[in-house]
Protein backbone atom coordinates (compact mmCIF):
# COMPACT_ATOMS: atom_id res chain seq x y z
CA UNK A 1 0.00 0.00 0.00
CA UNK A 2 0.96 3.65 -0.98
CA UNK A 3 1.62 6.07 1.60
CA UNK A 4 -0.95 8.93 1.96
CA UNK A 5 0.15 12.37 -0.32
CA UNK A 6 -0.39 14.03 3.16
CA UNK A 7 -0.55 13.84 6.43
CA UNK A 8 -2.22 16.97 8.89
CA UNK A 9 -0.92 16.24 12.49
CA UNK A 10 -2.87 18.50 15.21
CA UNK A 11 -0.17 19.07 17.94
CA UNK A 12 -1.73 17.52 20.96
CA UNK A 13 -1.53 19.83 24.30
CA UNK A 14 1.20 19.06 26.72
CA UNK A 15 5.20 18.98 26.71
CA UNK A 16 5.50 15.00 26.38
CA UNK A 17 2.87 14.60 22.82
CA UNK A 18 3.83 18.61 21.91
CA UNK A 19 7.37 16.19 21.76
CA UNK A 20 5.78 13.31 20.16
CA UNK A 21 4.14 15.63 17.44
CA UNK A 22 7.11 17.61 16.67
CA UNK A 23 9.44 14.93 16.58
CA UNK A 24 8.88 11.52 16.71
CA UNK A 25 5.87 11.59 14.07
CA UNK A 26 8.11 13.73 11.76
CA UNK A 27 10.86 10.63 12.06
CA UNK A 28 7.99 8.52 11.81
CA UNK A 29 6.19 10.05 8.66
CA UNK A 30 9.41 10.64 7.08
CA UNK A 31 10.59 7.19 7.11
CA UNK A 32 7.41 5.77 5.54
CA UNK A 33 7.81 8.29 2.61
CA UNK A 34 4.76 10.60 2.89
CA UNK A 35 5.79 13.84 0.73
CA UNK A 36 4.08 16.52 2.31
CA UNK A 37 3.24 16.95 6.26
CA UNK A 38 1.74 19.58 8.37
CA UNK A 39 2.09 20.51 11.89
CA UNK A 40 -1.21 22.36 13.05
CA UNK A 41 -0.07 24.02 16.44
CA UNK A 42 -3.42 25.54 17.66
CA UNK A 43 -1.02 26.50 21.02
CA UNK A 44 0.45 28.85 18.62
CA UNK A 45 -1.36 29.26 15.99
CA UNK A 46 0.83 28.08 13.45
CA UNK A 47 1.20 25.52 11.00
CA UNK A 48 4.86 24.33 9.69
CA UNK A 49 4.93 22.83 6.47
CA UNK A 50 7.30 20.29 5.30
CA UNK A 51 7.98 18.56 2.03
CA UNK A 52 10.11 15.05 1.79
CA UNK A 53 12.85 15.63 -0.31
CA UNK A 54 15.60 12.85 -0.84
CA UNK A 55 14.52 10.80 2.02
CA UNK A 56 14.42 13.70 4.66
CA UNK A 57 11.70 16.47 5.24
CA UNK A 58 12.55 20.17 5.25
CA UNK A 59 10.61 23.10 6.13
CA UNK A 60 8.86 24.50 3.51
CA UNK A 61 7.10 27.13 5.53
CA UNK A 62 5.75 28.33 9.20
CA UNK A 63 2.71 30.09 8.91
CA UNK A 64 0.39 32.10 10.78
CA UNK A 65 -1.82 33.28 7.06
CA UNK A 66 -3.61 31.36 4.48
CA UNK A 67 -1.47 29.06 2.68
CA UNK A 68 -2.56 26.02 -0.04
CA UNK A 69 -1.10 22.85 0.19
CA UNK A 70 2.01 21.99 -2.18
CA UNK A 71 0.14 18.32 -2.64
CA UNK A 72 -3.45 18.87 -2.22
CA UNK A 73 -4.50 21.13 -5.06
CA UNK A 74 -7.46 23.33 -3.13
CA UNK A 75 -6.81 22.49 0.58
CA UNK A 76 -5.65 25.41 2.56
CA UNK A 77 -4.51 26.02 5.97
CA UNK A 78 -7.50 28.34 6.40
CA UNK A 79 -9.50 25.90 7.23
CA UNK A 80 -7.62 25.56 10.84
CA UNK A 81 -7.57 28.69 11.61
CA UNK A 82 -10.32 31.23 9.50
Amino acid sequence: MAPPLLVIEVVSPGEIPRERDYIAKRTQYQDCGIPEYWIVDPQTKTILVLELDSDKFFLCFATDFRRPSLICHGLENSLFFP
